[in-house]
């Protein structure tokens, strides 16, 4: 089992999080309830991996104009993604 480590999440991030209608639902209350305590969230590598899937899935979806830059959405989906992924390693 892979050790759980801390994600300090803006409130940017945490909306970008909730926003996204293929993260699971206990996944969304975990990230509001850490907006309560400072914005950290625990996370283990295997769970960083699956949400930052996700993330990923919704910045080829949603994160990108009509000439293919990204929006600032995708920009913080973007930077999470970087910041999950020293999670993961």
């Amino acid at each position: 089992m892979n050790a759980a480590k801390p994600l300090r999440l803006t409130n940017a991030e945490a909306l970008a999080i909730v926003g996204v209608a293929t993260i699971p639902e206990a996944f969304r209350r975990r990230v509001w309830e850490s907006q309560e305590v400072g914005g950290v969230l625990e996370l283990g590598a295997d769970e960083a991996d699956d949400i930052r899937e996700l993330l990923l899935e919704e910045m080829v979806r949603a994160g990108f104009d009509a000439d293919y830059a990204l929006t600032e959405r995708g920009r913080i989906i973007d930077a999470l993604c970087d910041r999950l992924l020293e999670l993961i390693d």
